[in-house]
């Protein structure tokens, strides 16, 4: 049977705890063990794995360009 109007306007108590604690998460934000892990999970590891990557390759480049192996497409002083 289809919902009345009276109990489609009931208050359901858990999806307004749910709307209030997405609305407000910041206020009841705790750090602990797991979200300090996702933090550098997220954040730090991104970056060290970028750094890496575009060191060792410049890297290697240096040391072809330096064996004359490689040489440079674009020449910033002549």
């Amino acid at each position: 049977s289809p919902l009345s109007l009276q109990q489609s306007c009931e208050e359901d108590i858990a999806v307004t705890q749910w709307t209030y604690a997405k609305a407000n998460a910041l206020p009841h934000f705790r750090v602990n063990p797991k979200t300090s892990f996702l933090g550098a999970v997220f954040g730090i590891a991104p970056l060290a794995f970028w750094w890496y990557v575009f060191k060792t390759e410049r890297d290697y480049k240096e040391k072809l360009i330096r064996e004359g192996k490689y040489e440079r497409p674009f020449h910033v002083a002549y």
